[in-house]
């Protein structure tokens, strides 16, 4: 659920990085645009990530707020000593081609980010999919109620019940509008 939305964000961050340290060293000012477009789709994790501190099936009710709050901290702290230090690499700066004042940020942050790519891909545990169970409506017999079973995506039958005949059934249901209904459901 989340492993591979972390794999995609950190791969996404080092490419973004290596695309801005050699920006100036190719001298394609465009490619600092190319790595705004990688960076942003790797900056997707912040809604995740925010998922992930504040799940009930992650974090109990009296650490969700301390975590949640944790993380804006370190996000605002992070986006603050940035820039900084990226100005304190510029300043300090080499007079190497590739590493230099203007492409040192850019290799720093993707060493930081292969470093944390590496260590969540090792440490990092996902959430064991649930095996919820859905109740739908056949089709074809409004008395039978459909089981759909999230690990598998198969549709069984459970048995019939009578129902008092007072009892409105409901309206027939498309399969399309099924299948719709069900990935909609599932989901939350």
């Amino acid at each position: 659920m989340y492993k591979i939305p972390l794999h995609v964000s950190c791969c996404f961050a080092v490419l973004g990085n290596i695309a801005y340290a050699l920006a100036y060293r190719i001298n394609f000012l465009y490619l600092i645009l190319i790595r705004r477009c990688l960076s942003g789709v790797s900056f997707s994790m912040f809604m995740y990530c925010k998922r992930y501190c504040s799940g009930p099936r992650v974090v109990g009710i009296r650490r969700r707020t301390t975590f949640a709050s944790w993380l804006v901290i370190c996000q605002g702290l992070g986006m603050s000593l940035g820039p900084f230090l990226g100005g304190l690499l510029h300043k300090i700066g080499l007079s190497n081609l590739i590493f230099n004042g203007y492409t040192s940020p850019g290799w720093v942050m993707a060493g930081i980010f292969v470093g944390f790519w590496a260590l969540a891909a090792t440490y990092f545990e996902d959430i064991p999919q649930s095996q919820t169970i859905l109740k739908l409506w056949s089709a074809t017999d409004s008395k039978a109620s459909v089981v759909v079973d999230e690990a598998t995506g198969q549709d069984t039958e459970l048995p019939t019940f009578l129902s008092s005949p007072s009892t409105p059934s409901p309206s027939p249901i498309d399969e399309s509008s099924r299948a719709q209904l069900s990935l909609i459901t599932r989901s939350q």
